[in-house]
């Protein structure tokens, strides 16, 4: 009888949980994915969901005591192989897919296809296909092998994997998981591929993980690509590309608008950005984001909007501000927690004795509610009193930052100078 019911499809394909009824005779109870089917039968560690007479012991399921559909589990077959009887460990823990050849770099997302939300919101959808369904969005056209990480509907078959060629980002099409929840998606791209989720909602709120596990290409900007990913918490870069060269260098020139909006983002990998010129809004509104790596900012020529609201504590870079930095307006406005602000960062800017009306509101708003120390408000003034360009508008009241009255003498000579070059200052009394 047993035979009736032996799965021998590949490891993708799910299980067989057969039942012995009462009667005696055998039935197929239904067929699971294979990593809720692990975590039900053999890797849940403890109670994870109130036990209930059909199922009292939910801390050590094994065939014996495990139920499907009220039903208690006696026999589990793959391929001929009793389960319940020797539950084979390469079974257990699927291999990692091997890279096919010409790949130039993998990249591995961690997505939860419940957090799928309608274009312009949040708020996920409720029921439906909606909530099975992810589509892989990026920039240009691209040629890769993607693997789902579990069967799905792919291009109206059943499958887990697929291969895309010249593929243009709006005709990716979607993939559709049996069933809403968690997954591993494995792109290994054959050409440059670089992720784009530029709307607030959709798919981007599926994102919870993004890491580069190999050297890759890199295309010449990153705007707009994690825009508004609310749930997104990590982000790996790659440290070389394919030519071995630190991943960036050279290459990457705008960051704006890139992780705007991420409000789970705790942490983003080191990327080399010697030749960035546009940070704009790049974290704006990650509230949970508290550090970031010391960049290279010589190339900056607009900072604007670049940390605003974030929850940024200390800032410091590798290389500071450039000669053609001459936008920070807003940049770490309602930043609250931000205490610690490194010295000599504005050294190099405003070199110009001419002043400009474009450069009026340069510094407008740029420190305002911060939480900035006296030390730190002494290390800003310091650098910027290094500066030539007469009549600029600076901002470093309200927040909890240090009042002038404890300012420290040369914070206070610093702010003379500015006075003396025609800025006007802002600042808690």
């Amino acid at each position: 009888m047993y035979n009736e019911f032996d799965h021998s499809k590949d490891f993708s394909k799910g299980f067989k949980i057969l039942h012995k009824q009462d009667i005696g005779n055998w039935s197929n109870l239904g067929s699971f994915d294979e990593s809720d089917f692990f975590d039900f039968l053999f890797r849940r560690p403890v109670v994870t969901e109130t036990p209930t007479p059909e199922e009292p012991d939910g801390s050590t399921l094994i065939c014996g005591n495990s139920y499907f559909n009220n039903n208690r589990v006696v026999s589990i077959y793959y391929n001929g192989v009793d389960l319940c009887a020797t539950p084979p460990d390469e079974i257990a823990t699927p291999e990692t897919p091997t890279p096919r050849p010409n790949v130039i770099g993998r990249l591995v997302l961690r997505i939860d296809t419940r957090l799928n939300s309608p274009i312009g919101s949040n708020t996920p959808f409720s029921s439906g296909a909606s909530r099975r369904a992810f589509d892989l969005q990026f920039s240009g056209v691209a040629t890769y092998d993607v693997d789902f990480g579990s069967e799905s509907v792919i291009g109206g078959k059943q499958n887990s994997k697929a291969s895309f060629t010249n593929v243009n980002k709006f005709n990716s099409g979607q993939v559709s998981y049996l069933k809403p929840g968690i997954y591993t998606v494995t792109v290994s791209a054959r050409s440059a591929f670089d992720l784009e989720y530029p709307d607030i909602g959709g798919f981007g709120n599926c994102l919870l993980s993004i890491n580069y596990p190999d050297n890759r290409g890199v295309a010449s900007n990153l705007d707009n690509n994690y825009f508004g990913c609310i749930n997104l918490v990590t982000v790996d870069f790659p440290s070389r590309d394919e030519s071995n060269r630190p991943f960036g260098k050279n290459k990457i020139r705008s960051l704006r608008n890139t992780f705007e909006g991420c409000t789970s983002l705790t942490n983003v990998g080191f990327l080399t950005t010697n030749v960035v010129s546009q940070w704009g809004n790049t974290f704006a509104g990650c509230t949970s984001l508290q550090t970031i790596p010391n960049f290279d900012y010589s190339s900056v020529r607009s900072f604007n909007n670049t940390f605003q609201n974030s929850g940024l504590v200390k800032f410091d870079s590798a290389v500071p501000f450039g000669a053609g930095a001459e936008n920070f307006r807003d940049c770490w406005n309602g930043c609250s927690n931000l205490r610690d602000f490194a010295p000599g960062q504005f050294d190099n800017i405003l070199q110009s004795t001419v002043g400009k009306s474009s450069l009026v509101f340069a510094f407008g708003r740029t420190f305002q509610g911060c939480a900035l120390t006296a030390a730190s408000i002494e290390n800003i003034l310091v650098s910027l009193a290094k500066t030539k360009t007469p009549g600029i508008f600076l901002n470093i009241d309200g927040g909890t930052n240090a009042g002038k009255s404890t300012w420290t003498a040369n914070a206070i000579a610093a702010y003379n100078t500015l006075i003396s070059r025609s800025w006007i200052i802002t600042f808690n009394p």
